[in-house]
Protein backbone atom coordinates (compact mmCIF):
# COMPACT_ATOMS: atom_id res chain seq x y z
CA UNK A 1 0.00 0.00 0.00
CA UNK A 2 1.18 3.63 -0.98
CA UNK A 3 0.69 6.46 0.64
CA UNK A 4 -0.10 9.66 -1.33
CA UNK A 5 1.10 12.92 0.03
CA UNK A 6 -1.52 15.54 -0.87
CA UNK A 7 -0.49 19.15 0.40
CA UNK A 8 -4.39 20.36 0.21
CA UNK A 9 -5.14 17.40 2.12
CA UNK A 10 -2.10 18.51 4.43
CA UNK A 11 -3.37 22.07 5.07
CA UNK A 12 -6.69 21.80 5.47
CA UNK A 13 -6.34 19.06 8.09
CA UNK A 14 -6.44 20.99 11.59
CA UNK A 15 -4.46 18.22 13.94
CA UNK A 16 -1.80 17.57 11.74
CA UNK A 17 1.64 17.24 12.50
CA UNK A 18 4.06 20.26 12.37
CA UNK A 19 7.98 20.07 12.21
CA UNK A 20 8.18 23.19 13.97
CA UNK A 21 5.89 26.23 15.60
CA UNK A 22 7.76 28.13 12.96
CA UNK A 23 6.26 26.72 10.15
CA UNK A 24 3.36 28.68 12.16
CA UNK A 25 1.96 32.19 12.60
CA UNK A 26 0.75 33.86 15.80
CA UNK A 27 -2.81 31.98 15.89
CA UNK A 28 -1.55 28.89 14.92
CA UNK A 29 -2.45 28.26 11.39
CA UNK A 30 0.09 27.04 9.26
CA UNK A 31 2.00 29.21 6.77
CA UNK A 32 1.68 28.35 3.22
CA UNK A 33 2.68 31.48 1.36
CA UNK A 34 6.92 30.20 1.86
CA UNK A 35 9.27 31.05 -0.48
CA UNK A 36 11.47 28.71 -2.52
CA UNK A 37 14.79 27.94 -2.03
CA UNK A 38 17.24 26.87 -4.95
CA UNK A 39 20.31 25.41 -3.31
CA UNK A 40 20.11 26.65 0.62
CA UNK A 41 17.86 25.15 2.46
CA UNK A 42 14.78 26.96 3.81
CA UNK A 43 16.47 28.45 7.53
CA UNK A 44 14.79 25.29 9.85
CA UNK A 45 16.93 23.06 8.07
CA UNK A 46 20.03 25.33 7.17
CA UNK A 47 20.50 25.78 11.00
CA UNK A 48 21.14 21.78 11.88
CA UNK A 49 24.24 22.47 9.45
CA UNK A 50 27.60 23.81 11.25
CA UNK A 51 28.76 26.98 9.95
CA UNK A 52 32.40 28.75 9.41
CA UNK A 53 34.86 26.76 8.96
CA UNK A 54 33.50 23.27 10.31
CA UNK A 55 30.88 23.73 7.14
CA UNK A 56 34.04 24.39 4.94
CA UNK A 57 35.71 21.31 6.39
CA UNK A 58 32.77 19.22 6.00
CA UNK A 59 32.16 20.60 1.80
CA UNK A 60 35.70 20.11 1.37
CA UNK A 61 35.88 16.40 2.98
CA UNK A 62 32.83 15.57 1.19
CA UNK A 63 33.44 17.05 -2.09
CA UNK A 64 30.31 19.32 -2.02
CA UNK A 65 30.21 23.17 -2.50
CA UNK A 66 29.74 24.97 1.17
CA UNK A 67 26.63 26.48 -0.43
CA UNK A 68 24.60 23.17 -1.70
CA UNK A 69 23.14 22.58 1.67
CA UNK A 70 20.71 20.22 1.12
CA UNK A 71 23.68 18.03 -0.11
CA UNK A 72 25.51 18.62 2.71
CA UNK A 73 22.61 17.59 5.38
CA UNK A 74 22.50 14.50 3.48
CA UNK A 75 25.82 13.68 3.37
CA UNK A 76 25.86 13.98 7.34
CA UNK A 77 22.08 12.49 7.40
CA UNK A 78 23.52 9.34 5.36
CA UNK A 79 24.58 7.90 8.75
CA UNK A 80 28.59 7.57 7.88
CA UNK A 81 31.12 9.50 9.32
CA UNK A 82 32.97 12.38 6.78
CA UNK A 83 36.90 11.53 5.72
CA UNK A 84 39.45 12.89 8.16
CA UNK A 85 42.06 12.85 5.81
CA UNK A 86 42.57 12.86 2.13
CA UNK A 87 45.19 11.10 0.30
CA UNK A 88 47.83 12.90 -1.91
CA UNK A 89 46.59 11.09 -5.11
CA UNK A 90 43.07 11.21 -4.02
CA UNK A 91 43.77 15.75 -4.00
CA UNK A 92 45.36 14.91 -7.73
CA UNK A 93 42.49 13.47 -9.26
CA UNK A 94 39.59 16.16 -7.88
CA UNK A 95 37.84 17.37 -10.61
CA UNK A 96 37.75 14.40 -12.47
CA UNK A 97 34.81 11.90 -13.56
CA UNK A 98 35.90 9.13 -11.37
CA UNK A 99 36.25 11.71 -8.40
CA UNK A 100 32.74 13.44 -8.92
CA UNK A 101 31.19 9.55 -8.72
CA UNK A 102 32.74 9.10 -5.78
CA UNK A 103 32.82 12.30 -4.34
CA UNK A 104 30.13 11.62 -1.73
CA UNK A 105 31.51 7.70 -0.75
CA UNK A 106 32.58 8.64 3.11
CA UNK A 107 35.01 6.53 4.93
CA UNK A 108 34.91 5.05 8.31
CA UNK A 109 37.22 7.25 10.34
CA UNK A 110 35.25 9.55 12.07
CA UNK A 111 34.38 13.63 11.76
CA UNK A 112 36.98 15.19 14.80
CA UNK A 113 36.32 18.31 15.91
Amino acid sequence: MTTQFSRTAYVQTPKRPTLSLGFKDSFGELLTDVRAYRSRLMPFFSNLLPEGHLRRYLAEKTGIHPDREFLLLQALGQGKSIPAHESRSARSHRGSPAHFAHRCTLSRKPLVY
